[in-house]
């Protein structure tokens, strides 16, 4: 199961998006999850970075820009 830690509607590329934090464990090892879900003409994109939750800070920068230079395909 998951623990949502926050979630937000936002845009991405001047896009409806949603923006997800959550709290899971995968064969016992604590994660934390940050999960974007933004549509585009009928394609569904999903972004996501995972991080064992004591090291999730130290690269969610890294992700944040890797998210708002995504592109859609033309």
């Amino acid at each position: 199961g998951w623990t949502v830690v926050e979630q937000e509607k936002t845009k991405l590329l001047g896009r409806a998006a949603l923006r997800t934090v959550v709290d899971a464990s995968l064969d016992g090892i604590a994660r934390r999850n940050e999960l974007w879900v933004v549509k585009k003409d009928g394609c569904l994109f999903d972004l996501r970075y995972s991080a064992g939750t004591e090291d999730f800070a130290s690269g969610q920068s890294a992700f944040s820009t890797v998210v708002q230079g995504i592109r859609f395909p033309r």
